[in-house]
């Protein structure tokens, strides 16, 4: 019998959904925003600053943050399938009513003949059955079932290695778009205008502000972004924390506290 902890190959999907909705969105701000407004600096550089709209540095922590976002959702979605398994009453919960050799076969074959599904419930206690019934050790069991949560935590915290990579991943962008902006306004810089008269003065530090405005907004568009998906990392990551803790005390409560000793 075989477990299924989670179901990565849909995982792929929600990424491509992700790029998909940071497309759409992209496309929804260029239909909304004037190319030469303040909203469209910051949040898409319609004008092309550097790049071409959508292939900008803008668009591309757009697309970023989109695939972050489209992956929490999927942890999400499969810790609230986990956490249904709570109720779906495996283990007899009765106080008094103790688990033998024969009811725990009984157990392990009404899971069995289940279509395997992403579940910390069924994981835990195929598990230590497994091992109960090759042992017929009650203390070899418990050590498998501490081994299986430690397993189950290390594996939830991996779940979560691209959201923090893309959280790491987007003040970095951010960053870069700023250092590039600071660049492009010292070119700026190094050639004002032969004539200081006003206009070509005020054409010159419209120019030079504005690439010093491409520099900041990147970063400022970065900082919120990154803010928000450290924001739904840490709630989907309590939730599934809470999942296994809950988890865990099913199984002690109505498996490892009830197991007769077979000898």
């Amino acid at each position: 019998m075989i477990v299924r902890f989670s179901n990565d190959m849909d995982r792929p999907i929600f990424l491509i959904g992700g790029a998909a909705s940071a497309a759409v969105f992209l496309i929804f701000g260029l239909a909304i925003f004037p190319s030469d407004s303040r909203a469209a600096a910051l949040l898409f550089d319609l004008a092309g600053k550097l790049g071409s709209f959508p292939f900008t540095v803008q668009g591309l922590m757009w697309l970023v943050f989109f695939m972050a976002l489209s992956d929490a959702l999927f942890i999400y979605l499969s810790v609230t399938k986990d956490q249904a398994e709570l109720g779906a009453g495996y283990l007899p919960e009765q106080k008094t009513k103790m688990i033998s050799s024969e009811t725990a076969k009984a157990i392990y074959s009404a899971i069995s003949n289940r279509p395997p599904t992403a579940s910390a419930i069924r994981f835990l206690i195929i598990k230590t059955l497994d091992q109960f019934f090759v042992s017929k050790s009650l203390s070899r069991a418990n050590d498998v079932f501490d081994n299986s949560v430690r397993l189950l935590y290390d594996r939830s915290d991996l779940q979560f290695s691209f959201i923090r990579y893309a959280a790491w991943l987007l003040p970095t962008i951010g960053f870069i778009g700023t250092v590039i902006g600071i660049s492009l306004a010292l070119v700026v810089a190094a050639e004002p205008p032969m004539e200081m008269s006003s206009v070509s003065m005020r054409d010159w530090m419209g120019a030079l502000t504005g690439e010093l405005g491409f520099a900041f907004d990147t970063t400022l568009l970065a900082l919120a972004q990154s803010a928000l998906v450290v924001f739904i990392q840490s709630y989907v990551q309590a939730k599934a924390e809470r999942v296994l803790v809950d988890s865990e005390e099913y199984c002690l409560d109505n498996l490892i506290n009830k197991l007769l000793d077979p000898n």
